[in-house]
């Protein structure tokens, strides 16, 4: 709804009124439609704990649940394109590991305007305790520290020449693949194993921390391939 009305507010004053709103009718019902694509191709590849997360939130808000399922869906859709800093040694003033995630892809966007930090004390079998550091209405993970330390963030970024897709409908959404990490993974060398494990479906650099090294590390992922970066 919010770029549907910005869309509104800047054409209106080239377009005829009748022909604006049909035009947007269309722009919504397409965009709609995508987001329930999206959900037919990563169903398969989604944990039953998203979907039971998405229907207790749905039944709870009175939100209808394939609406809120789209919501849920949308940083999957778009991929995101938001900035990763990491820092340490001579970088920062007391020579620690400092790490930043910014939701800059759109500062305008409505979500920007209701950031939320959600602790997770989940009860599944081999669960950590995890913060996740996001928005509301979003249930997977941009951000999010566990009890053991590690820390996760992620940007997204185009494919690289060693890539023979640069994305693939089908397979686990990448910020579910990252809250799992944060539930389920103590070390870095389990998250990679993990990412290595699953279908992706799409380019993000995923910076990896932990509160016991001095350092930010680096892993590209792409649909053919995880890597860890040295530097």
């Amino acid at each position: 709804k919010y770029y549907k009305n910005y869309a509104y507010y800047f054409l209106k004053l080239v377009l005829p009124i009748p022909l604006l709103r049909f035009l947007l009718d269309i722009a919504e019902y397409l965009f709609n439609f995508a987001l329930d694509l999206t959900w037919i191709f990563t169903r398969h590849y989604t944990p039953q704990r998203f979907i039971d997360e998405v229907r207790g939130i749905a039944d709870g808000s009175g939100i209808p649940y394939m609406e809120y399922m789209r919501m849920s869906l949308f940083p999957e859709l778009i991929k995101g394109a938001c900035s990763l800093v990491g820092a340490w040694n001579s970088s920062t003033f007391d020579h620690n590991a400092y790490f930043m995630r910014a939701f800059d892809w759109d500062i305008d966007a409505p979500m920007t305007k209701f950031p939320l930090i959600v602790v997770y004390h989940p009860t599944e079998p081999g669960s950590l305790t995890f913060a996740n550091i996001g928005y509301g209405g979003v249930i997977g993970a941009f951000t999010a520290v566990n009890e053991k330390g590690l820390v996760i963030g992620m940007k997204h970024w185009p494919a690289t020449s060693a890539d023979n897709v640069k994305t693939r409908l089908s397979g686990k959404p990448w910020h579910y693949a990252l809250r799992d990490i944060a539930q389920f993974k103590s070390k870095l060398s389990d998250a990679i194993t993990e990412l290595n494990s699953i279908v992706r479906t799409c380019s993000i650099p995923v910076s990896y921390t932990h509160l016991t090294l001095p350092t930010i590390r680096l892993v590209q992922i792409s649909v053919v391939a995880v890597s860890l970066k040295k530097k």
